[in-house]
């Protein structure tokens, strides 16, 4: 998700998860049967709180990530400002610039995710 201003919402994994305490963009697994946009918008929603259904879609990117992960699609909604309401997989949220994200400890699927300026 994506502000107008530009600033991306980054979350914080629980410490009990894969990779607890990095920074991630809300996304998750595709149920089967699911069209990828369906389920990034629902796993938005159960993160952040935040029903995305409707917004522009101003980005979509495929690419391969860390090693050892699948190729991930990824899809950029723009939203207006928020705040989140956490679901218990993530401990705390920031909205951040491309710039600001890369000086964070992320999670490896969002490396190459958004590219700083």
């Amino acid at each position: 998700m994506v502000e107008p201003s530009g600033r991306f919402l980054v979350l914080r994994r629980a410490a009990m998860l894969v990779g607890g305490g990095k920074w991630n963009l809300p996304g998750g697994h595709i149920e089967a049967g699911e069209h990828p946009l369906k389920a990034a918008l629902r796993e938005a929603e159960e993160e952040a709180g935040f029903d995305a259904r409707g917004f522009p879609v101003v980005q979509k990117r495929n690419f391969r990530t860390a090693e050892g992960y699948p190729p991930y699609e990824a899809f950029v909604v723009e939203v207006p400002h928020f705040v989140p309401r956490l679901n218990w997989e993530n401990t705390d949220y920031r909205w951040v610039t491309g710039a600001q994200m890369a000086r964070l400890p992320l999670f490896p699927l969002v490396y190459g995710m958004v590219e700083a300026p």
